[in-house]
């Protein structure tokens, strides 16, 4: 229970379906709406939806996971929000793209098909793409 602005504030973690809504919107600011309004209601001014999310934040800290940082030159103290969907989606998108450099490359130096390059264990893909040069 919140008290924001004189008026008590019941707020729960979300569920999955709320994640699910938030992950449909546009934006971070529009999904952090939508996680504010289904857990604590609508209604709510900015300040009162920051603090319910400050709350929520404090109950799950893996609702928006995040490092401590610290600059080095003037001590400045910051939290940098990590997303690890965005993480997950770009080494998948490194690896394809790596691995479609891998089958241009072997195609052309030996005439390879791009499932015969594929089917080699990655150590043999790299054996091969030294060889090529």
């Amino acid at each position: 229970m919140l008290t924001i602005g004189g008026r008590s504030v019941e707020a729960r973690p979300p569920r999955d379906e709320d994640m699910q809504v938030a992950a449909a919107c546009g934006s971070v600011a529009e999904a952090h709406a939508a996680l504010v309004e289904r857990c604590a209601g609508a209604g709510l001014e900015a300040a009162g939806m920051a603090a319910v999310g400050e709350a929520l934040d404090a109950a799950d800290p893996l609702l928006a996971p995040a490092i401590a940082l610290t600059c080095a030159a003037c001590g400045f103290d910051w939290r940098l929000l990590v997303d690890p969907a965005a993480l997950l989606w770009h080494a998948v998108d490194a690896g394809a793209r790596s691995l479609a450099a891998d089958v241009a490359d072997l195609a052309r130096a030996f005439g390879w098909s791009e499932v015969e390059v594929v089917a080699l264990p990655a150590s043999r893909r790299r054996l091969y793409l030294e060889l090529a040069g």
